[in-house]
């Protein structure tokens, strides 16, 4: 019934917004293939949902902040935060949580 009314007011809704949160140390050989797989599986949620793909470096020796900046002017679904220090217990928290997560939604999709 809201949607109704809003439509017949002329207001959008706005779809809402999936955020795939990645933390990252030392991964640059894997960022290319995890950006094509999420990318892929949100293209075909894209008539429902926004997404976002948020990374979170910390402090990376890699190149692995270098790759993300790349996918930031790339993808405007991309967008990245980049730690000054590493903190590993945060990391290490971020990992369990969300890597398990999106393992799971990635597989599933795919």
């Amino acid at each position: 019934k809201i949607k109704n009314l809003l439509k017949k007011k002329g207001i959008k809704m706005s779809k809402k917004l999936i955020s795939i949160v990645v933390p990252n140390y030392n991964e640059r050989d894997t960022l290319d293939e995890l950006y094509e797989r999420t990318t892929k599986v949100m293209q075909t949620l894209v008539d429902k949902y926004d997404y976002e793909i948020v990374f979170f470096d910390y402090v990376s020796t890699d190149g692995s902040k270098q790759k993300i900046e790349e996918l930031c002017n790339k993808d405007k679904h991309i967008k990245a935060v980049f730690y000054s220090k590493n903190f590993v217990y945060l990391r290490l928290i971020a990992y369990i949580a969300v890597d398990s997560v999106l393992h799971y939604t990635i597989t599933h999709f795919i």
